[in-house]
């Protein structure tokens, strides 16, 4: 019993690091890139994602869907797509950030790069008009 309040105090500080460490980093969007065959994934904080402008209700739309479109074909166009540049989105969704942000929003646009399954990009845009940079995953190795 004696050291009671320490056992409390450790597990306090391990609960609240974890807490701490998993409300740092929300997750976006997990994909495989086709274009390279590699897997990406988008994260931002969770003090961008509570600074993000709010959408409620039959509210006006924070960042309408042809500036979304415009900040994403910007940053398409940066890219090394290797062929011409896509013509317009094949999708185009808007969803909740994740998280404990409730009332926050964000666009998920693809574009197939140069006309074939093999090119495809998908770019995030939050509704301040921040895209997204993704960050590569290293692979997995695979038992032989």
């Amino acid at each position: 019993m004696r050291f009671h309040w320490l056992k409390q105090l450790i597990v306090a500080t391990a609960v609240a690091s974890w807490a701490c460490a998993f409300a740092e980093e929300l997750e976006l969007g997990d994909t495989k890139a086709l274009h390279q065959g590699e897997r990406y994934r988008w994260t931002i904080s969770s003090e961008l994602a509570a600074k993000e402008p709010s959408w409620g209700f039959g509210e006006a739309i924070p960042l309408s869907v042809d500036d979304a479109i415009e900040r994403a074909y910007e940053w398409v166009r940066k890219q090394p797509i290797g062929g011409p540049l896509p013509s317009r989105p094949t999708s185009i969704n808007i969803l909740p950030l994740p998280g404990t942000v409730t009332d926050r929003y964000f666009y998920k646009i693809s574009y197939l790069g140069n006309g074939s399954k093999d090119s495809f990009w998908t770019v995030h845009v939050l509704m301040s008009g921040v895209v997204v940079e993704p960050r590569k995953v290293l692979p997995v190795n695979k038992p032989k």
